[in-house]
């Protein structure tokens, strides 16, 4: 999926990246509330998986989605560490984004402690606010990070 230049005009633009069809789903019940309290028309996302990336008109788009958004929500299954594409994509869009201000958001299964440090330390150098999730505490509460910081 792409994001056209007319759609980062609007207020909240958001790129989601997700490993498989069970954090694309707890991305989308984030987003889900994100789009109540904002209103859909408010927002522009574009979201994509690993594999979006790994093709070749995949990755340049998804780095011109993530340079562009005032959010970027990464949320993964299993994390003992990160895939070599989400760190590629990462590589790729950091230097583009000219420290402008947003947030990074991971929603994780149980992420280890270099995962979480290199996401924080992905977030201190873009100037994004770093927002840890543990998809387990999603699950069971059944409720996203977003109802949750309310």
């Amino acid at each position: 999926m792409s994001v056209s230049d007319s759609q980062t005009a609007l207020g909240l633009n958001i790129t989601v990246v997700c490993d498989d069809a069970t954090s694309r789903f707890r991305a989308s019940r984030v987003l889900e509330e994100v789009t109540q309290a904002f209103g859909e028309d408010a927002l522009s996302v574009s979201q994509w998986t690993l594999e979006d990336l790994d093709r070749f008109d995949g990755l340049p788009q998804a780095i011109k989605a993530a340079t562009a958004a005032d959010v970027i929500m990464v949320s993964l299954a299993a994390v003992k560490g990160l895939p070599l594409l989400l760190c590629v994509w990462i590589a790729m869009w950091l230097p583009h984004r000219h420290r402008r201000p947003g947030a990074l958001v991971a929603i994780v299964d149980e992420a280890s402690p270099i995962v979480q440090q290199y996401l924080e330390a992905v977030a201190r150098r873009s100037n994004l606010d770093f927002f840890l999730q543990n998809a387990a505490n999603l699950d069971r509460l059944g409720r996203s990070p977003v109802s949750m910081a309310s």
